[in-house]
């Protein structure tokens, strides 16, 4: 063996070891990443049915108490939506470690993927927990301290309404001394009531800029992960061209939500969990095996492969010898019927 022969041969040694320990260590955490994607996908559904309470009792836009009904909703579901905010920040972490897992299968494949994304897959998470769960207490404390202040100085619902049905009980006698009294009453009752909602949406329009900053800067960092992660998959072949542009959706719904329940957001976590473990519908590409980068075999490449591997390549019929007549064709065209 020539001595220029003996490095490159050891660095194929280095490569095909390093190439093997990667293999063996997705496997190995194949499982764990599968699982880590399935309890994200739970645990952002679970933050949207502790939700469903306060949401239901949520009054409509053109309710013209809105703003003070949306206070005593949040007063009323404090506990819930808090509780709501930490399952969903705990969700955005188990998010970061699948995104870990599927970083490092592309890291191999493709060395040059930004190493900056690490970082972001902890980082992010924990700022939009952090963030959240400070200005959610902040709200339901504000929400308690309203309710508290103002027990005695707003009306209840009930009571206006009962106001309002003697004033119009009363209506036919406009000049009555009843009549005039139960006016003056119903109309201070819905002055109050007025003047509540708009403490009330002082209150909404007061907000906490910290805790807003903090999620915010959290979920463009988390985003950014995602759709980054989402993007190399699909460039190296660890996930489908359908999957990688939802993995980027996905980034871009968590800035912009337009849906209120997160349907995108729960099918990409479970399919990435599928593909994982190798139970992804017609199998998954062959870069998973290979350890190197190939791209996501489309519709057609794969009938071809399920062709091959169920008879081959059907042999050509032999060309006839010189000399030889060609075989007439076994069609012939019908008469036409006169």
């Amino acid at each position: 063996m020539s001595r220029a022969a003996r490095p490159r041969r050891a660095c194929e040694h280095t490569a095909a070891v390093a190439q093997a320990e990667q293999l063996q260590w997705e496997r190995r955490f194949a499982l764990p990443a599968a699982g880590t994607a399935v309890v994200s996908a739970a645990l952002l559904a679970a933050s949207i049915a502790v939700q469903a309470p306060f949401r239901r009792d949520l009054p409509s836009r053109d309710d013209p108490e809105k703003h003070l009904k949306t206070v005593l909703a949040l007063d009323h579901h404090a506990s819930a939506l808090l509780s709501s905010i930490v399952v969903q920040g705990l969700g955005a972490l188990a998010i970061g470690g699948v995104l870990f897992y599927l970083y490092r299968a592309v890291r191999h494949r493709r060395p040059n993927a930004p190493a900056a994304l690490v970082p972001l897959f902890v980082i992010g998470p924990l700022l939009m927990l952090g963030g959240g769960v400070y200005s959610q207490n902040k709200l339901n404390r504000d929400a308690h301290n309203f309710v508290r202040d103002n027990v005695g100085r707003i009306p209840a619902q009930a009571t206006v309404s009962a106001a309002a049905a003697r004033e119009k009980a009363l209506s036919r006698r406009p000049n009555s001394a009843a009549y005039k009294a139960a006016k003056r009453r119903h109309d201070a009752l819905a002055r109050a009531r007025s003047q509540g909602d708009s403490r009330a949406d002082d209150l909404l329009k007061e907000g906490n800029a910290a805790g807003a900053i903090t999620t915010e800067v959290g979920t463009v960092a988390l985003a950014f992960s995602v759709v980054m992660v989402s993007l190399n998959g699909m460039r190296v072949g660890l996930t489908s061209r359908f999957l990688g542009i939802l993995g980027m959706i996905v980034g871009l719904l968590l800035i912009l939500p337009l849906f209120p329940v997160p349907i995108i957001q729960i099918f990409w976590a479970v399919a990435l969990g599928l593909i994982f473990l190798n139970r992804w519908p017609g199998g998954r590409g062959p870069a998973w095996a290979s350890g190197e980068a190939i791209p996501w075999p489309g519709p057609a490449e794969r009938a071809q492969g399920r062709q091959g591997s169920q008879g081959g390549t059907p042999e050509p019929e032999p060309e006839p010898e010189a000399g030889q007549p060609r075989p007439a064709s076994r069609k012939r065209k019908r008469r036409k019927r006169s």
